[in-house]
């Protein structure tokens, strides 16, 4: 009798050791896939904001800049685009 509420009692433990790491192992695999897709998404962000930037630095170049030497103010690009299309 000793024996067969031994077996029993082995097979049970290994039963539910095994059910606990399956539900480990599945875990486990959920957060290693929230870490990459937070992790692809963090790279899209970056890589959006590197090009925004660097459309943010052309355009301040064209408009605020005239020959790269000498800064020019944009009210003042306003009111020659106006005298420009006022002479036309």
């Amino acid at each position: 009798m000793v024996r067969v509420a031994t077996f029993f009692a082995m097979t049970f433990g290994a039963f539910l050791f095994w059910q606990s790491m399956d539900r480990v192992h599945v875990w486990i695999a959920l957060h290693q896939d929230e870490k990459k897709e937070r992790m692809e998404r963090e790279l899209e962000i970056k890589k959006m904001q590197a090009e925004l930037m660097a459309q943010a630095k052309e355009i301040y170049d064209t408009c605020y800049f005239d020959n790269k030497s000498q800064p020019i103010s944009l009210t003042s690009q306003k009111n020659s685009a106006k005298r420009n299309s006022k002479v036309t």
